[in-house]
Parts: C-alpha cells; structure tokens; sequence
C-alpha cells in the first residue's frame, strides 16, 4: 500500500515525465538492466501489456494562458456543456445578467449572460464565451486591451467539448497548462496517467493545492475510480468528461479483492528472501551447504545451494563468507549478498543462470482502450517479472497499493513481496 505523504512531501514526488519505454521478449534468458531489449512486446489480457523500462526525457514545453481566443469561421456551435467544464476546473460560470463594458472601440459592449455567459478563474481573468461568435472580431481583440482583466473565447464552428476546453485553458491565466504529458505520483510503485490536459492554476497548487488531470474521453475508456481515489492521495485530481459533459465513473462499482496470489515475506536476513524465491520457481534450496576445501583450510559453507537440472547457485551472506565465493565450482553461480541494496541484482542473476524468462529490475504495465491506441496510464513497479512452469510470477522488494494487485492479479500474474525488516 502507497505511503500516505505530507503536502509537501508529496508535491516533490509528482513530476511531469515522458517516458519512453521498450518491450523485451519474455522468451530466453532473464536480462539484468543493463542488458539490449528485444523490440517485441508482450500482450495481456484487457488490452494490458508490459514492457521494460528503458528511461525518461523532459516534458514538452509548457503552455501558459494569456491573451484572447478568436477565430474567423463562420457557422454555429453546437451547444456545449460551459457549466461541467466550469464545474471540473473548480470555477464559477456567470450565465445571468448583464455586463457592460464601456469604451471598447467607439462605443459599449452589451453581453447578456444567458447567451454570452462568463467564466471567472482562479487567476481573475473573466472570459466571455462568445459560443455564436456575435462579438466582431476588432471588439473581441479590442477588450482585453481596454479591460484587462477580460478575454473573449471564440470557439470555431463545429469545435467539440475538448477543443471548447483548450481554449479556455488557453485564456485562463492559469501558472501551468500541460498537453497530453504523463503525470506521475506515487513512491516505490509509480503510476502515470496521460490525460488530455495538465493543470496548476498557481503555483501554490504545486505545495499546498493540487493537479488537476482533465480529459474528454469515451465513457469505456474512463480510468477505473480506484485509481482516482489513489491519486487523490497524491493531491491529483483526475477529472474525464463525456463529449456531452457528463462524468465518467462516478458510480463505477468497487472491483473485488485480488484475483490471484499474493506472498509477503517480511525477514531481517537475506538469504531467506532469494530461498523463498526460488522454492516459489520451483528450485531446489538447500541451506548451510559446506563446500569442498583442501587439506589444512578452514571449513567453508554457502549459506544456500540452489540447484535444477544439474546446475547450482550457491547465496553467500555472512560477512566472513563472502570471500568464499571462489570456492564454488566453475559453471556453478556464486551470488553474494553484502546488502539489501544487492538484491535485485542477486534475483536477476540467479533467473539468468537458471534460464527463467524474466523481465527487469523495473517493469511497467499498460492499458489502452484499444490496441495501437495511446496508453492510459502506466503503472511501474520495481522487480522482475517471471515465468516458469506456466506460471508469471512479479518478484518486487516495495508493496505496490491494493489497486496494482488488483489489476495485475486479475491477468493472472502471481506477486512475491519482501520485507527488510
């Protein structure tokens, strides 16, 4: 389960990445990190797959509001759900009265709010949705330069919800406005959404505010509401619209409890941990294995022996056992443990030495509505995904959160979890 952060804390854990990841082939020998990957990738089922992290650039620029959104087409608009886009940004929408703007131009600008309503932000900028377009163009520039605080929104004839609410983020006079960029929270297990907007509308929302993760999606492609009640912990607020303005899974019921299983192992040593692995591979372990020394040496042993098939790893731990590593025989693998910091690599070298298919020390998992689609969100998870005797099992020193059990037990992939105490 994700570790519940301070405000502050937690503003320092989310960043705004791309991330750009290749697929390995879960077929042949485990690859440690710094191994080349084999540009295929790997399909689960619900449109899930999975993928080895390969690293990370910076997001694209930002872009910041300011300014008037206008537009020369001609025609009508259809009508637009203003109150639910108001509503998602946290902002108060005018659709009554009327205001007066005088000198503009040569002369005054009547609007009526039951046709031109206004949107007031949290920046305290008044932008007038001019959804007709009544406003002539000359006037629409010509207001913002004699009343600052005002911008006119024109949206062009046939704009739908998605590109009515980029223009709005546009004039806002928000701090920050992303496109498309992936949004990551989270601390150990990471989870990333790629929504259609990326909001901070000052730069206090960063420390003590929040995210907001705006998008207008298909009601089937909405993100399930347990992840959004996790990224709620994380002071990101994902909001998704239909085209008509309605919220997406709101009333999604809760999913079930795990679909496979799911091991904890909690030890100070960590011998054990790599035993207890490979028992669940199905390796054989023995323990405290003493090793063939000649005449007049001291009495060694490895405190484990794993084997199969003829080959052998053998874990050295205790500080007074690790310069016995050379004593193990050639084609045999000796695997010494100085920390817990080792231990992923330890885990992917006995795969490797074993033949076990494995993907790590990261794996990420991802959904798409559909094949060939963009990611929806990415969860990543420190370990080795492996496979052996028909069975998948995610090998991971961090807790991932109920959600990541959720949905990686339900394609069928077991989940080993270790403790240091």
């Amino acid at each position: 389960m994700f570790e519940r952060l301070t405000r502050s804390a937690s503003a320092l854990l989310i960043s705004l990445v791309l991330v750009v990841a290749v697929a390995d082939s879960a077929h042949g020998a485990a690859e440690t990190g710094g191994a080349e990957a084999n540009p295929a990738s790997i399909e689960l089922r619900k449109s899930f797959r999975f993928v080895r992290h390969a690293g990370r650039r910076t997001s694209p620029p930002e872009q910041r509001g300011g300014g008037a959104a206008t537009a020369d087409g001609v025609g009508e608009t259809a009508a637009l759900p203003l109150e639910a886009v108001a509503k998602a940004l946290g902002e108060q929408l005018q659709s009554s009265g009327t205001l007066h703007l005088p000198d503009v131009g040569e002369g005054e600008i009547v609007l009526q709010g039951s046709t031109t309503p206004i949107l007031e932000t949290a920046a305290g900028r008044h932008l007038i949705i001019d959804r007709d377009r009544t406003i002539e163009p000359s006037s629409a520039g010509a207001i913002p330069r004699r009343w600052p605080g005002f911008s006119v929104v024109q949206p062009p004839a046939g704009s739908n919800l998605r590109d009515v609410v980029g223009l709005v983020l546009d004039a806002a006079g928000y701090d920050s406005v992303l496109r498309s960029a992936p949004l990551m929270f989270g601390r150990g297990v990471t989870l990333q959404i790629t929504p259609d907007y990326v909001v901070l509308r000052s730069e206090n929302d960063l420390l003590t505010g929040e995210t907001l993760a705006l998008s207008v999606v298909d009601p089937v492609a909405g993100l399930p509401s347990e992840l959004r009640a996790l990224a709620g912990e994380h002071r990101v607020r994902i909001v998704e619209l239909t085209t008509d303005g309605a919220p997406v899974g709101v009333d999604d019921a809760p999913w079930r409890d795990p679909a496979g299983l799911v091991t904890t192992m909690e030890t100070a040593r960590l011998a054990p941990i790599i035993g207890e692995i490979a028992g669940v591979l199905g390796l054989s372990v023995e323990r405290r294995v003493p090793l063939q020394v000649t005449a007049g040496q001291p009495v060694a042993s490895a405190n484990l022996r794993v084997g199969r098939d003829g080959k052998a790893a053998y874990v050295f731990e205790q500080p007074d056992q690790t310069s016995q590593e050379h004593l193990v025989d050639r084609g045999d693998a000796a695997i010494v443990l100085h920390s817990a910091a080792d231990l992923p690599q330890a885990i992917g070298a006995m795969l490797r030495h074993f033949g076990i298919s494995a993907i790590g020390p990261s794996v990420e998992f991802y959904r798409a509505p559909a094949p060939g689609s963009p990611r929806r969100f990415v969860i990543n998870v420190p370990g080795w995904l492996a496979e052996s005797g028909g069975r998948r099992l995610l090998i991971t020193g961090t807790t991932p959160p109920p959600l990541v059990r959720l949905y990686l037990t339900r394609e069928g992939i077991d989940i080993f979890e270790y403790r240091i105490r």
